[in-house]
């Protein structure tokens, strides 16, 4: 028994992670490259430039308050336009109706 626990403590080295390799409290962590590091701070200087973007906004807040107003206006119009004729029956007509008794006119 203690010659099992000599040879496996032998065959654990500092390389061994017991369970899943990148996750848990044992886990092995990947290396920083500097590749990774160029990539962080590019990601980081494109979000400080679209911060600058959304501090400055293009409307001033007057501009902003009623800026669609007529448009969002036809927008419902038209939807309740929409809306109104789908659930109308489409329109009757005599001349429907009464079509099939044409058949025998002579003119």
């Amino acid at each position: 028994m203690w010659l099992t626990q000599v040879v496996m403590a032998i065959r654990r080295s500092s390389k061994y992670t017991p369970g899943r390799l990148f996750s848990g409290k044992h886990r092995k962590h990947r290396p920083v490259t500097n590749n990774m590091v160029k990539n962080l701070m590019r990601r980081l200087e494109i979000e400080k430039e679209n911060e600058t973007y959304l501090c400055m906004p293009y409307l001033t807040r007057a501009e902003e308050n009623g800026h669609a107003k007529e448009q969002n206006y036809l927008e419902y119009k038209e939807l309740s336009d929409r809306r109104r004729s789908a659930s109308m029956k489409p329109h009757n007509y005599i001349e429907d109706h009464l079509s099939h008794l044409k058949h025998s006119r002579k003119w």
